[in-house]
């Protein structure tokens, strides 16, 4: 048995932060496994996001401030060795900076771990001081790299060619998420069971596209509904270019919900409208719960669709977009999502690679 350790930089809903927990639920059953969150406190954290109550044994909250904290290297080491760390597995740039820092302390108390540190997305690296940062990081403390989709590979080897990365594509448990009752899902959120219903899944923020998807919605037969879950930000903006657009009755914000697997088994139809993305999770889960996909091509977006069922569609064009969802709603559907989702995305096949990767 081993302990297991996820850095990440701030304990709340995500992408990151979702695997994040899911590693750690997975890892549990043969392993010790905690989550360190650089930022926030505990408290606040089980308020914000009830899904953390189930696992809050096995959290720890370090309260980092913003900017550059000194103190912070000696903080996480007396953590990690006071919980007897093996294996340290940090999640984007700060993670992996402090991490590598705070192992590097411990090397001086003679005290080893692994380091692993997996590249969630690669577009924050277009930043010149990202890039350096990260380059140094690597150099300096050497942790074991892994991508999580063949387009974040592609882009470490440009960044950084004289580095190795492993490809471990990200996976989701598909004994948890499954076909169900659409009838039972769509009355336990309160959706109408006569409409056709869109769903998008991910953080009320500007890289994520609600607005174009909306805007594409606009677009669409007024049976045609759009079901937003998540929180962030934009949600005011969001509210209000729906009032502009008259889709009041036809776009409903149902807030962060912990549930996820009843809002898939809800939806006709799931659309990520990204900007940005790594290799999202979302689309992943909605397909093994036999929802097809529409997401823009960007990202690892493509890696995560069943291409019998699904399409891609350029960022940014509400009309593609609309065109796309259309075609997707009218056309039945001649196979399951899911199948693919099995073959290609375990969650199984993700832990073993994780295994290989830390021993």
């Amino acid at each position: 048995m081993k302990t297991i350790v996820h850095v990440v930089q701030n304990l709340r809903p995500g992408g990151i932060e979702v695997m994040a927990l899911e590693l750690l639920r997975l890892q549990s059953r043969c392993n010790k496994a905690y989550v360190i969150s650089l930022e926030g406190q505990k408290a606040q954290a089980l308020a914000s996001w009830p899904r953390l109550q189930a696992c809050q044994n096995q959290l720890i909250f370090l309260d980092k401030q913003a900017g550059l904290q000194a103190g912070l290297p000696a903080k996480l080491a007396k953590q990690l060795k006071k919980i007897h760390a093996d294996v340290v597995h940090s999640h984007h740039i700060g993670p992996l900076l402090y991490t590598g820092l705070a192992l590097s302390q411990l090397q001086f108390q003679q005290f080893k771990a692994t380091h692993i540190h997996t590249e969630h997305d690669a577009w924050h690296l277009q930043n010149s001081k990202r890039r350096l940062l990260e380059r140094a990081c690597i150099a300096l403390f050497k942790p074991r790299i892994s991508a999580d989709s063949v387009a974040v590979q592609k882009a470490l080897k440009q960044y950084f060619p004289n580095t190795k990365s492993h490809l471990i594509l990200n996976g989701v448990d598909t004994d948890m998420f499954k076909p169900g009752c659409k009838t039972s899902a769509r009355a336990q959120l309160k959706l109408n069971q006569a409409n056709i219903i869109i769903g998008c899944a991910a953080r009320l923020e500007k890289e994520k596209g609600q607005d174009v998807l909306i805007k594409a919605l606009a677009q669409l037969p007024e049976n045609i509904h759009l079901a937003l879950a998540g929180t962030g930000s934009e949600h005011a903006r969001l509210l209000s270019l729906v009032a502009q657009l008259g889709l009041e009755q036809r776009v409903h914000f149902l807030g962060q919900l912990d549930n996820m697997l009843t809002f898939y088994q809800s939806l006709d139809v799931f659309c990520l409208a990204s900007f940005h993305e790594g290799m999202p999770l979302a689309p992943l889960e909605a397909q093994a719960c036999s929802v097809p996909c529409v997401l823009t091509d960007v990202g690892g977006s493509s890696e995560t669709l069943c291409k019998k069922t699904g399409l891609l569609v350029e960022q940014g064009k509400p009309k593609a977009l609309a065109k796309a969802l259309l075609q997707r709603i009218e056309n039945r559907l001649q196979n399951s999502p899911r199948s693919f989702v099995q073959q290609n995305a375990s969650a199984k096949k993700m832990l073993l690679s994780y295994q290989r990767l830390a021993s």
